[in-house]
């Protein structure tokens, strides 16, 4: 019964590898060149076990004394040991593998004939031993067959021992790119085998059992067991949107490649349409949009030899081996995206070309340019190569626009400019409109389109907005302001400004500390982000109009702006965009339309982007306000006050 219930370790080990083959098949899990050499050292367990099996046959039951039987059972132990060795090689490829070393140590000679020698040895010992019995005998005993060790059965054991050192100093060298719990998983091989290897000279020796034991694969299984569940599992080798592999594998990638200065071309993908495709579809056609999509790019990258990663909604990378890379990569892939369309939608892109080492030396320079890569960065072109951008002032501004703001708030870099607005019907100038600038020590004049979105994205929008509130509020309490005639500033202010408890009390710290009227002070917001929390605007709104601070809708006419949602917010004034100002006739019926609409719900309008005298001819009928490069543009603090002494 004790040796039965041994027997049945290595059939257990069978079921049990069984069913790892088939979950790793159903979930695909052997995208990585690492996922499937893990994939085929079971299969090699596989066979292994079969053959430990075959060979242990022979000492457990009783054969014929004959040559016949003796071959047969040199056989099985032969291929026994020759597929366990190759097993033990391919564990440490395997360990290599996990860290991108492989390809280094194999375009060295040097290495690889030092790394196959000890393996090369073994299996011409084994491969021999008929003819020496130096690794193991069959002899007979008691009458049948029994298996005994030779002089140099030690060798297959030291080869493995050399190469789990080597795969183990490799593991250990890049050790930060791993948990605690798989690098635990990933070395367990070695104690769990050597204990399996002990119980079993011990227990043989000791002659609690007569019969060579069958636990040494058993237990190698059992070391399988924990690196698919540590280092082979599906968060960690699937993103489950889209099928690609994960960021934390890009990263992994990344490090090493970088550090090792791999040659690689990477393809940034930004579908800058994501959210768009998401509003559009519901969510079992917008997840069902993406993954058919992400299957599409897969198989193109799969006949490239290449991968792909998920880096964030609507951001991939797809990533090559320099050899595999032509021209017409990045066009085939651009080509394959445009050219998906489900539902009526369809998918708009851009591509960044970037070669490794070459464009980066730096893995966090890198990881930067992808998180601006994907807040769109300027480019015109729908495929861009880094190395042809990267010279270009407004991508390095946009691309470097964090480290700038910080820059500009210590060095008090933010200048406020002002352009006046025109009251049509009293003849003059009664209001101004505050506008942030930002000139910066090393790129100069920085126009407020390459910081403003970032800033908004970003959480730094509501300490720019309060720069321009006290560089304002100090103006208005000057006594220059005073004889200039003019009643308020207007000042830009994000509408995420209102989701914030705190920009309440600044703003009103700011009037007391200046001891300016309240109602000096107008905020122009726009209407349109979706993500806000309108209640919570609303409330806040309401609570500075009980301070006696106004707001305006600005830019009403394009994006989100609608009726139905400034309606019921407490605003003085709407701008109206200058796209609805234009010599057309249908454009002026949409405007005197837009202007009673407005009128009766007992609004002010100014009119944006005046320029010429044609569209101020448009509006001046209307005796409303006016605002524009017609009339003025926007200009410093002291050129203003000039010039509305020259125009008072």
């Amino acid at each position: 019964m004790i040796l039965e219930s041994i027997f049945m370790l290595d059939i257990a080990a069978l079921i049990i590898i069984f069913i790892l083959i088939g979950s790793i098949i159903m979930k695909k899990l052997y995208k990585l060149k690492s996922s499937k050499i893990f994939l085929f050292i079971i299969f090699l367990t596989v066979i292994t076990i079969i053959f430990d099996i075959l060979s242990e046959l022979f000492f457990n039951y009783q054969y014929p004394a004959t040559i016949f039987y003796k071959d047969l059972s040199e056989v099985f132990n032969t291929l026994y040991y020759v597929f366990r060795n190759i097993m033990i090689v391919s564990f440490i490829i395997y360990l290599l593998s996990l860290t991108d070393s492989l390809d280094y140590y194999f375009k060295k000679p040097l290495y690889i004939i030092l790394i196959s020698l000890p393996i090369l040895i073994s299996l011409g010992f084994i491969l021999t031993n008929p003819l020496h019995n130096l690794i193991f005998d069959i002899e007979l005993k008691d009458g049948r067959y029994d298996y005994a060790t030779g002089k140099l059965f030690i060798i297959p054991y030291v080869v493995t021992a050399i190469y789990f050192i080597i795969g183990f100093i490799n593991i250990f060298r890049y050790s930060y790119y791993f948990t605690k719990y798989q690098l635990l998983a990933l070395v367990s091989i070695v104690p769990i085998t050597a204990i399996a290897l002990v119980m079993q000279y011990v227990l043989t020796k000791l002659d609690i059992i007569k019969n060579n034991i069958l636990i040494e694969m058993f237990a190698s299984v059992l070391a399988m067991i924990l690196i698919t569940t540590s280092t082979e599992t599906a968060a960690e080798l699937i993103d489950s949107r889209t099928g690609f592999l994960p960021y934390k594998q890009f990263y992994k990638r990344l490090s090493r490649s970088i550090k090792s200065k791999f040659h690689l071309k990477i393809y940034l993908i930004n579908l800058y349409n994501y959210y768009e495709i998401f509003n559009k579809l519901d969510f079992d056609n917008s997840n069902l949009f993406i993954k058919e999509l992400s299957n599409n790019i897969s198989r193109l990258v799969k006949e490239m030899n290449g991968n792909v990663y998920s880096i964030d909604e609507g951001l991939y990378v797809v990533m090559l081996d320099e050899k595999y890379n032509n021209d017409d990569t990045a066009l085939s892939i651009e080509t394959e995206i445009v050219n998906y369309n489900k539902l009526g939608v369809g998918v708009n892109s851009k591509i960044c070309v970037i070669s490794l080492p070459e464009d980066f030396k730096d893995i966090q320079e890198m990881l930067k340019f992808m998180r601006n890569f994907k807040a769109n960065l300027v480019f015109n072109d729908d495929i861009v190569y880094y190395n042809e951008i990267k010279n270009d002032k407004d991508f390095n501004i946009k691309n470097n626009i964090d480290v700038i703001l910080d820059r500009a708030f210590i060095n008090n870099s933010f200048i406020v400019y002002y352009q006046p607005i025109f009251d049509i019907k009293m003849n003059k100038y009664t209001t101004l409109e505050a506008l942030v600038r930002l000139n910066d020590s090393e790129y100069g004049f920085i126009e407020p389109r390459l910081f403003i979105k970032y800033a908004e994205s970003n959480n730094k929008i509501e300490k720019i907005d309060l720069v321009v509130i006290e560089e304002a509020a100090k103006f208005i309490s000057s006594s220059e302001f005073k004889n200039l005639g003019i009643e308020s500033i207007n000042i830009n202010i994000s509408i995420l400004d209102c989701m914030n408890s705190y920009f309440y009390d600044n703003v009103v710290n700011i009037v007391n500390k200046y001891n300016i009227e309240p109602k000096t002070i107008c905020f122009e917001i726009v209407e349109g982000n979706e993500l806000i929390n309108r209640d919570l605007v609303l409330k806040t709104i309401n609570k500075f109009k009980e301070f006696g601070v106004n707001f305006i809708l600005d830019n009403y006419g394009i994006g989100y702006s609608n009726i139905a949602n400034f309606s019921k917010m407490p605003l003085e004034t709407v701008k109206i965009d200058k796209s609805l100002i234009e010599e057309k006739a249908n454009k002026d019926v949409i405007l005197s339309n837009t202007i009673e609409l407005i009128k009766s719900l007992k609004r002010k309008i100014v009119f944006e982007g005046i320029e010429t005298s044609k569209k101020n001819d448009i509006v001046s009928k209307y005796d409303e306000y006016a605002q524009g490069y017609y009339y003025c543009k926007p200009i410093p603090k002291d050129e203003l006050i000039k010039f509305l002494e020259r125009n008072r």
